[in-house]
């Protein structure tokens, strides 16, 4: 229903991990070098691939979140 803000608020969770150095900063890093090292291989997408990528991806929407109500 509100998959549209997903995007919008984990931009705007990252930037804020990154200059506020918050101890979330490690796992986004994760998660974003695993998605460039998928891209840059080529590797097939199946579904379990993908649930690597949640910790991070929810991380980064709630920073989002708590940066907007800050």
């Amino acid at each position: 229903m509100f998959y549209w803000l997903a995007t919008p608020l984990a931009v705007v969770g990252t930037i804020d991990a990154l200059r506020c150095a918050r101890p979330w900063t490690p796992l986004l890093v994760w998660a974003a070098l695993q998605f460039v090292c998928y891209a840059a291989f080529g590797v097939s997408a199946y579904p379990w691939y993908y649930a690597l990528f949640t910790p991070g991806i929810l991380a980064a929407i709630a920073l989002g979140i708590g940066a907007f109500s800050r």
